[in-house]
């Protein structure tokens, strides 16, 4: 198979314009893949246009639609129960859970030194697509959540 490659750079100005506040008390819609199911409820066989590469750090594959393959089968995403939270995880034998998000920008986004997490572009935590990860250092992520950015 031939494979076909891009990273995106972004200056500090364009990433102030992108990133994009969390809305108070407000729902994110879910992202609907092809089959017009959310994607992350989606376990269905790969989707149209979908694409898978290897994680190195849990031997699981990401895709571009945000979904996780381990073992040729799509694996079943879930919120975290019982947090106030928008994140998605995967139960990955030998790893336990793990955030969705971390196998999605291991396999797909380029990872400088010094950058240790991951932030959603438009802080939807169910939208784990490649394009809306960023590997980031603490002190930028922290710096983006406090709107110091």
């Amino acid at each position: 198979m031939r494979v076909i490659s891009h990273t995106i750079h972004y200056g500090i100005g364009e990433l102030r314009s992108m990133i994009v506040k969390k809305p108070r008390g407000g729902e994110y819609e879910p992202l609907l893949g092809p089959t017009g199911r959310a994607l992350w409820e989606d376990d269905s066989a790969e989707l149209p246009g979908e694409r898978f590469a290897l994680d190195p750090d849990t031997g699981a594959e990401g895709s571009n639609y945000g979904r996780v393959r381990h073992g040729g089968s799509i694996l079943r995403q879930s919120p975290d129960e019982g947090k106030a939270s928008d994140w998605l995880h995967v139960s990955i034998p030998g790893h336990g859970d793990v955030n969705v998000w971390r196998v999605i920008a291991g396999a797909w986004c380029e990872r400088r030194d010094g950058a240790t997490q991951v932030h959603h572009i438009n802080n939807n935590g169910f939208d784990n697509r490649p394009s809306n990860l960023l590997w980031v250092s603490q002190a930028e992520h922290r710096a983006i959540e406090q709107g110091a950015f």
